[in-house]
């Protein structure tokens, strides 16, 4: 993970990407989301393209699916220099291709087993709330199983996943969970929703912005 920098809110960086909610950062700053999350994924993309690639198998986040506006995701984006609407433009780049593609939006992820009585939970629905820990072997046997599954009928899909007591209805293996996945596609087939770049680069203005403004009042009244 890159940590937002003080650079990054710099009022004529901050005025740039209101302006141009893609522009890029300056090219020495290579761990940027803007490179990892998105510019890495439109080169994949055209190798993929180029060499009759069948499925792409994308990991991105939770707070991917979230509204800019949503609290968790105004702290992912705060924090980690805008991840999510990186994350989201690369969601977005890869549907627009004709290669059949699967991304797995996980919550926390542990390095734990499951828990006895825990499974897979998985929705395509984007209606998995947070926290949703999950443990990296249940997203690698996903991820797997994607690559590896038929993709004949070329669709696309999005799932958040978390581990969740079987009781509540959980899946016990990866084979259940992508059973769920398909029926809940064949029910309700919508396109992922998206909000607009800028949308994200205006809430980490006001955010940044003001948390300033706090802490120098605050710094202010100690001094």
């Amino acid at each position: 993970f890159r940590l937002t920098k003080l650079l990054d809110i710099l009022p004529h960086r901050v005025l740039r990407k209101l302006i141009r909610p893609l522009s890029p950062p300056p090219p020495s700053d290579l761990s940027h989301p803007y490179f990892n999350n998105y510019n890495t994924i439109k080169e994949i993309i055209k190798l993929s393209e180029a060499y009759g690639v069948r499925r792409i198998v994308r990991l991105t986040g939770l707070s991917t699916g979230f509204s800019p506006f949503n609290p968790v995701a105004i702290l992912f984006n705060l924090l980690l220099s805008q991840s999510a609407k990186f994350h989201a433009l690369a969601e977005q780049a890869l549907k627009a291709t004709p290669i059949a593609t699967t991304i797995l939006r996980p919550g926390g992820l542990s390095d734990e087993p499951r828990e006895e009585g825990q499974g897979l939970e998985v929705s395509t629905m984007a209606d998995i709330p947070p926290p949703a820990r999950v443990t990296r072997i249940d997203v690698a046997s996903l991820a797997c199983f994607a690559a590896t599954r038929s993709s004949e009928i070329g669709r696309d899909e999005t799932i958040s996943l978390r581990n969740a007591p079987l009781a509540d209805g959980a899946c016990a293996d990866v084979e259940g969970a992508f059973a769920v996945v398909d029926e809940q596609l064949t029910v309700k087939n919508e396109a992922t929703k998206y909000w607009s770049p800028r949308s994200y680069d205006l809430v980490f203005a006001t955010t940044s912005y003001t948390l300033l403004y706090i802490a120098a009042r605050t710094l202010a009244g100690l001094l």
